[in-house]
């Protein structure tokens, strides 16, 4: 499921694209042909994936109660929504950090400020993790160094930074 997402975001904007490729133990990717897309571009298509595993999430604990064994299917919605809400952070190869080469400073600030407003009310590891992340991200990367694009050239992505702070959000409560 969050292949797909992925796979419906390149379609939605018309990239050619590879269809997902599995390598056993340590996960999947989707192949785009553009490398060259606008920043909103690419930040919806990194979101896409999360975003559609953590719909997933939400789908299996709303039907958990319909089915045999509930307690198998919140165990899985909450282990779907844990590698969804890991894929967020925002390094090496996880959608995060493709999400995170799109974002300004200020969008990244955001991103560190926020788990610490949320804080007494999502209390877990996971959320601590992301914290530190974007903390790491913020201050050790040399990337911020280079010039954003600006607003008309399609470096705003601040819709998109919201969303992605909804789903992060929504998941870290998920996860309790």
């Amino acid at each position: 499921v969050h292949e797909m997402g992925h796979l419906m975001a390149i379609q939605y904007f018309g990239f050619r694209f590879a269809w997902p490729f599995f390598v056993p133990f340590v996960g999947a990717f989707v192949l785009h042909g553009n490398l060259e897309a606008r920043a909103r571009q690419n930040a919806i298509i990194s979101l896409a994936g999360p975003f559609a595993g953590f719909l997933l999430s939400l789908a299996m604990m709303s039907l958990a109660g319909f089915l045999p064994k509930p307690d198998f299917w919140l165990e899985m919605a909450q282990l779907n929504a844990l590698l969804n809400f890991m894929n967020l952070m925002p390094y090496w190869i996880l959608d995060g950090s493709r999400l995170a080469d799109q974002y300004s400073r200020a969008q990244m600030a955001f991103f560190l400020v926020l788990p610490l407003v949320f804080l007494p009310w999502v209390r877990n590891f996971y959320t601590l993790m992301m914290i530190v992340a974007y903390a790491g991200r913020l201050v050790f990367d040399r990337h911020w160094r280079k010039a954003r694009l600006s607003c008309e050239e399609g470096g705003c992505v601040w819709p998109v930074a919201v969303l992605h702070a909804v789903v992060m959000l929504m998941a870290a409560a998920l996860l309790g």
